[in-house]
């Protein structure tokens, strides 16, 4: 049993009788965590009160796990290790364990050197589970993948592909990404049956079943490919009319980003999924611009040209700040499109490459907050703009 606010000891021992006993814990809200081998995990958060407090803990129904960890041919393994919900667990020099675990589901990960680990995912239910991992001769995985979004933005992982037990799932925690030729590999898998899953930044997803055997690469001989998708492409220009190359362009659809640049011609082109998507141009020198982007029927998009204007710089002082004091500070228009300003130590800001249009400006520190709006012109190059805090507001007697 252990206390926080316990003084001398912060952790005591239980009774033949369960009971427990601090002589001297501080007034206020003190956690309580008691563990036991066999019963698990319980927390309690307790208001101690003076002279005394009493308070009896019920532990959890607790599924006890136990078993041996070894190498796939039945021998024992040097220095294994265990961990539960990535805590370290006792495992004895043959690589016997036992551990209880709370209700629900929770991760068990073996591992030894020179060894690929055995990750399981274990519902605990009440029952006892008898529970042997298997350490082997690292594995690999090795194959290519075409028609990605983004050029190398792929994630591939594994999930168990034999499922044959819904209470011990098989998990592995090898990932890697494709290089610029689409080629990966994932090291460190155990021998088996597993499900390689590929997601690339669009959120699509392939899977291949594929047999690892221990200490041997696996190579997937049939070529991974997504779908390909409808082109979007436009032409980013300048004031003039001119071309922009190395415009960054942003794609952004809920939680989706993808990323394009201008050719030195100021085209681009991109593949993009159904739906609508907001894209963003932007250039240093130039003011930002935005456009709505409809993908529907997989049909290609021509995106209306886009003129970047000429950058605006919003600079100023902020006063009302004490020393050492970095508040936020940032612009909004009033089509929602807005950015953060660069702060100096001498209590000034700058905001570069704002467009023509009406600006909210916002510093706040704490809860500490003002605004400001200004009107930037086509024809401005600098526009200066001095911000002041509210005072902090000083709590009343008592408070």
């Amino acid at each position: 049993v252990s206390v926080s606010g316990a003084r001398p000891d912060a952790e005591a021992l239980t009774g033949a009788d369960g009971a427990y006993r601090f002589p001297r814990v501080q007034p206020g809200r003190q956690r309580l965590e008691v563990r036991h081998a066999d019963f698990g995990l319980a927390v309690e958060m307790v208001e101690m009160a003076v002279p005394r407090t009493r308070f009896d803990v019920r532990m959890p129904r607790a599924t006890i796990v136990q078993g041996r960890i070894l190498g796939r041919d039945g021998s024992p393994v040097a220095a294994p290790s265990l961990q539960v919900d990535k805590e370290p667990v006792e495992v004895d020099a043959e690589g016997r364990f036992r551990f209880s675990l709370s209700p629900g589901e929770h991760e068990v990960r073996a591992e030894a050197p020179d060894r690929a680990p055995d990750e399981r995912r274990v519902t605990a239910a009440g029952d006892p589970i008898d529970l042997d991992l298997e350490l082997g001769r690292p594995g690999a995985i090795a194959g290519r993948i075409e028609g990605l979004a983004d050029r190398r933005l792929v994630s591939l992982g594994l999930q168990d592909g034999s499922r044959e037990s819904l209470a011990e799932a098989r998990e592995s925690s090898a990932e890697a990404r494709a290089d610029d030729q689409g080629r990966f590999q994932l090291t460190g898998v155990a021998a088996g049956t597993w499900t390689l899953v590929a997601t690339d930044s669009l959120g699509r997803t392939i899977e291949r079943q594929v047999l690892v055997e221990e200490g041997r690469e696996t190579m997937v001989r049939e070529l991974l490919r997504f779908p390909s998708l409808p082109a979007v492409r436009g032409l980013v220009l300048d004031p003039e009319g001119r071309p922009i190359p190395g415009a960054r362009l942003s794609f952004e659809q809920e939680r989706l980003r993808i990323w394009a640049a201008t050719d030195m011609q100021g085209r681009f082109t991109t593949g993009l999924t159904n739906g609508i998507w907001t894209l963003r141009a932007e250039r240093n020198g130039y003011a930002p611009a935005m456009a709505m982007v409809v993908v529907e029927g997989g049909a290609p998009v021509d995106v209306p040209e886009l003129r970047l204007a000429r950058g605006v710089a919003l600079s100023g002082s902020i006063a009302g700040l004490a020393p050492g004091e970095i508040p936020y500070v940032e612009a909004t228009s009033e089509d929602g499109a807005w950015e953060r300003g660069n702060l100096a130590k001498d209590g000034t800001y700058r905001i570069p490459d704002l467009g023509p249009g009406t600006w909210i400006v916002t510093v706040k520190l704490d809860k500490r907050e003002s605004s400001t709006q200004v009107r930037i012109l086509p024809q401005d190059n600098v526009v200066r703009v001095d911000l002041t805090l509210p005072e902090p507001e000083v709590p009343a007697p008592g408070d």
